[in-house]
């Protein structure tokens, strides 16, 4: 794995690399997995990097990116949108998205959150987390109290 600080770079065939971070002025941090050489040939300008360097880029670029976190799976006790917003938009919580679906299994809930990513290590750690399969935590129905 080697890392590259480019402008508008291009990624041959049998390249495997992943931007780290886009610029408007089209800068660019990638990282290359695999065959490098073909992606120095395309990008001549391409200036290789250490990961202290890359970190120190990633750093000053201020990276943000969402991350899927928890799955939730309601059979019965469904939340409506309204209940949806109120979670997202509540200051306690990391949450800045959920994804419903409703099927005949019930809902299912995605919690998603915005995590700063501060390394290089972070981007391909959320990366990996991001592409997760999330196991559902299935949510039972609260029973409900009797009056006597």
């Amino acid at each position: 794995m080697k890392f590259y600080k480019t402008k508008n770079a291009e990624v041959g065939e049998g390249v495997e690399a992943t931007v780290l971070y886009h610029k408007d002025n089209g800068d660019e941090l990638i990282c290359v997995r695999s065959d490098w050489d073909s992606f120095e040939k395309l990008n001549p300008k391409a200036k290789e990097c250490t990961i202290e360097e890359s970190d120190k880029l990633i750093q000053k670029a201020k990276i943000t990116l969402t991350i899927p976190r928890r799955k939730e799976l309601r059979k019965t006790q469904k939340l409506t949108d309204e209940d949806i917003l109120k979670e997202i938009d509540n200051d306690k919580t990391p949450t800045v998205n959920i994804i419903k679906s409703d099927n005949d299994d019930g809902q299912s809930l995605i919690y998603v959150e915005e995590i700063e990513i501060k390394s290089t290590e972070d981007f391909l750690q959320a990366q990996i987390a991001q592409s997760a399969e999330l196991e559902p935590v299935v949510v039972e129905e609260k029973p409900q109290e009797t009056v006597i």
